[in-house]
């Protein structure tokens, strides 16, 4: 038997064994919320330690370590037993410590991104070339951490237009050194600010009117808005950051942190925008035109996948408006 098939058996052999442990452990939780075992309400502390301590650690000194999961996962093992606990032995925890428990493995998740964020943005040198790309790197860390999914996808946009809206005014514009920056008018930053000063004043109005009928109310509807005013400065500074840009043989068109696509120049086709377009809304077609609408259309060759802030798609055309004559010289003569 070779080295490397030993280890794959004793990884399954691990797995293994944490899942009868688990599957005996809700036996026994079952068999106590059914009162079918002798001394149930003695056997529902055990369960309820079982469920919280044992299996979690368990997790990690079998699954883990043996590579099928990240440190991460066992926070989940630790919600699942809470909400196990709560709903088989309830006499065993209240909903208050299954909220502290919720919060708690809450909090260990965000100071594992945190941290390694923080890590990252040290080691991250965002130069005056703009070579360094943040969102690529929050996006990276937070997938190590919680994995590829949409929570993750959720997760990182949130990281992202936060961390714009901290440290975005000390950053400097994420354009390459050799690269053209061209105004697309992608996006307009001062509709983002309008929207900011709607938030703004609607959260103003409200608090008073709110902290009347309940103070709890108006605590957490403050800290919604200033959730959302968080969003929209990252949302600005993304705008204002990450203009679209010529670099070599490619068209990088950007909408600040919502929306990047590279379009390959060789074989690239453009067209004025018809009184057709300002309405038309395809599947297949990028819209990054704000305000009047579309000056140009980009038809691509094939299908081109444009990365957003919450997904990713694939486009054949891409919409956008040239606002300045010095961006429309730069499309002439690229094309």
């Amino acid at each position: 038997m070779t080295p490397e098939l030993s280890r794959v058996q004793l990884r399954s052999t691990a797995v293994w064994f944490f899942v009868l442990v688990a599957r005996a452990t809700l036996a026994v939780a079952f068999g106590v919320s059914r009162k079918l075992l002798p001394q149930a309400d003695v056997l529902s502390a055990a369960v309820a330690v079982d469920l919280l301590v044992t299996l979690p650690l368990l997790f990690l000194g079998t699954v883990v370590l043996s590579g099928r999961a990240r440190p991460a996962a066992a926070l989940v093992i630790v919600v699942a037993g809470g909400l196990i606990t709560r709903l088989l032995v309830p006499q065993a925890i209240s909903w208050a410590g299954l909220g502290v428990i919720l919060a708690l493995a809450e909090l260990a998740v965000i100071s594992m991104a945190v941290t390694k964020l923080c890590v990252a943005v040290r080691r991250l040198r965002l130069s005056a070339d703009g070579s360094s790309d943040l969102t690529r790197v929050i996006r990276d860390l937070v997938t190590q951490t919680i994995g590829p999914s949409l929570v993750g996808r959720i997760v990182a946009a949130d990281f992202t237009l936060i961390s714009y809206a901290l440290v975005g005014w000390w950053m400097n514009p994420e354009v390459p050194e050799n690269a053209e920056a061209v105004d697309s008018g992608a996006g307009s930053i001062s509709i983002s600010i309008g929207l900011g000063l709607a938030v703004l004043a609607e959260a103003v109005a409200l608090h008073p009117v709110l902290w009347k009928w309940h103070p709890a109310g108006a605590i957490i509807h403050g800290l919604l808005a200033l959730w959302a005013l968080l969003w929209i400065l990252g949302d600005i500074n993304g705008l204002r950051l990450r203009p679209s840009y010529v670099d070599g043989n490619r068209l990088v068109l950007r909408q600040g942190l919502r929306w990047q696509i590279e379009v390959p120049l060789d074989g690239l086709k453009t067209r004025r925008a018809e009184p057709d377009d300002l309405d038309h809304r395809s599947p297949d077609r990028l819209d990054l035109a704000v305000g009047d609408g579309p000056t140009h259309v980009l038809e691509l060759e094939g299908n081109i996948t444009a990365h957003g802030l919450f997904r990713d798609r694939g486009f054949r055309e891409v919409a956008v408006r040239f606002e300045a004559s010095a961006a429309r010289g730069i499309l002439t003569t690229i094309l």
